[in-house]
């Protein structure tokens, strides 16, 4: 191609280009008034919480200025904001301590991760087909109100329901109130990996429907059933610090750990010593531990507690949890038995911990009354080196009074001998309605418990997982 013809094409294309452009103007974007003064190329450190989970760790989030596109009255424009860049560990929180998980670390794709919900999205398809579509939130907004507006027209408002994960403080005390003056029904909690087994064991145990504090770091000996707290149970930065104080961090004392479980997980792999227990035996294993300290008199049981008496035959020995029959149902030596209950009775303070996948199995309560039992044996409740549970000011005034078991359409009055399922783990010795203390039989996993049976012919058999469940709608 010749020089003189390539320069003809040249400016034919750009004047093209340029009369296309001015026929079809490029989208206009409004540059608004910075809200707030920030020093370019120059961080600035806020403190914030991170609500990844449950625990709450404290953040630093550093932010620089950037423009970001934003909707102001309709319009769309740009803004020189504060952008976050980074989150780190908040050095003075309680909690984490200037730590901070990977999941934390990764906090900013919720704002930022080009896959995140924008919108509120409607559905599109069946009920259960995954069909979704984004509305605006105008849209959003109108159609709420308009089927809320419909329920009061139809006097049906106590037909609303409101699921939503568990809220806190103020965000939980406006939702409530507004169901309320609305006239519908508290909302419904749901959460993927929740405690309700553990709680409810918790208040049968300890009159407190909560998750405990765990005194990791002035502990000397630690067994754990299944809990994954070095990994991602309860809040693992937190309980990462406090093992590290417990192994560490004394001088001259180097506290020992035991994990039970059937397979290995992250806190498995730090342990001193893993105990690889047949699934959903960990309570068997919990009482043979209690069988061997009592045989020994190697601690006193409290006759008050109720962590104990909520036991049947605890006060009796445990005559059906003796090491030998332990090794036949979880798997565990006799004589490992035997040598870790030593332990956890000569090494004080020692704690039990239970949480993951035992408490996921029928006779989840089971375990969970059954190793309360253990730490009320170990007596290291509300002691250094233990377990705390949390108190308000109210709970000091009342004790909380203990809710029926179950309604009494879970069981049939009609039902007068107990079952013989393998996933019942426990044997209730009195009547639903009974008011007086409840006392439980725990059976074998492998089946019930021959002289237990014959004691209690006129009983019922509940399992933990529809115990639990009943619990928590009365």
């Amino acid at each position: 191609m010749e020089r003189r013809q390539f320069l003809k094409i040249s400016a034919v294309s750009g004047a093209t280009a340029a009369l296309d452009g001015c026929g079809q103007p490029e989208r206009q974007l409004i540059r608004f008034i910075p809200e707030e003064d920030l020093v370019p190329g120059v961080a600035t450190w806020k403190p914030s919480i991170c609500t990844l989970c449950s625990a709450g760790c404290g953040l630093m989030v550093r932010v620089m200025e950037g423009e970001a596109e934003v909707m102001r009255n309709g319009k769309l424009g740009l803004i020189k904001m504060g952008l976050a860049k980074k989150l780190e560990g908040n050095p003075h929180h309680p909690i984490n301590q200037g730590k901070l998980c990977p999941r934390g670390q990764a906090g900013l794709q919720v704002t930022y991760h080009p896959d995140r919900l924008r919108n509120p999205l409607k559905r599109a398809g069946p009920r259960g087909s995954g069909q979704f579509e984004e509305i605006g939130w105008d849209q959003a907004i109108q159609e709420l109100v308009s089927q809320l507006h419909a329920l009061r027209i139809k006097k049906e408002a106590s037909t609303l329901a409101v699921v939503t994960r568990p809220l806190r403080g103020h965000r939980r005390l406006l939702l409530e109130q507004f169901l309320a003056g609305f006239g519908a029904p508290p909302p419904v909690t749901f959460e993927f990996f929740d405690n309700t087994v553990l709680r409810w064991a918790n208040l049968q145990s300890f009159g407190r429907a909560q998750m405990p504090t765990y005194d990791l770091a002035r502990a000397n000996y630690v067994i754990s059933f299944g809990a994954d707290f070095l990994g991602t149970w309860n809040s693992p930065v937190a309980q990462s610090l406090a093992y590290g104080e417990m192994r560490q961090g004394r001088p001259g004392v180097r506290g020992k750990f035991v994990q039970v479980e059937p397979r290995m997980s992250q806190t498995g792999a730090n342990a001193d010593e893993w105990l690889p227990a047949r699934p959903g035996t960990e309570g068997v294993l919990a009482l043979g531990f209690a069988h061997v300290i009592l045989r020994e008199n190697l601690r006193q049981t409290k006759r008050s507690s109720a962590a104990t008496s909520i036991i049947a035959e605890w006060f009796e020995g445990l005559p059906d949890y003796s090491p030998e029959e332990v090794q036949k149902q979880t798997g565990v030596p006799a004589a490992k038995v035997t040598q870790l209950a030593r332990e956890l009775a000569s090494q004080a303070p020692a704690l039990a911990i239970v949480a993951g996948a035992p408490l996921a199995h029928t006779n989840g309560l089971f375990t969970a009354l059954a190793v309360n039992a253990l730490n009320e044996l170990l007596d290291n409740v509300e002691k250094p080196g233990g377990m705390f549970f949390t108190r308000s000011p109210k709970e000091r005034a009342t004790r909380p009074t203990r809710p029926r078991l179950c309604p009494p359409e879970a069981i049939p009055p009609s039902a007068s001998s107990p079952s013989r399922s393998s996933s019942s783990g426990l044997l209730r010795r009195r009547s639903c309605c009974s008011t007086r203390p409840t006392r439980y039989l725990p059976l074998r996993p492998n089946g019930a418990c021959a002289r237990h049976l014959k004691k209690c012919r006129s009983s019922r058999a509940l399992t933990a997982s529809s115990m639990s469940r009943a619990s928590w709608r009365t």
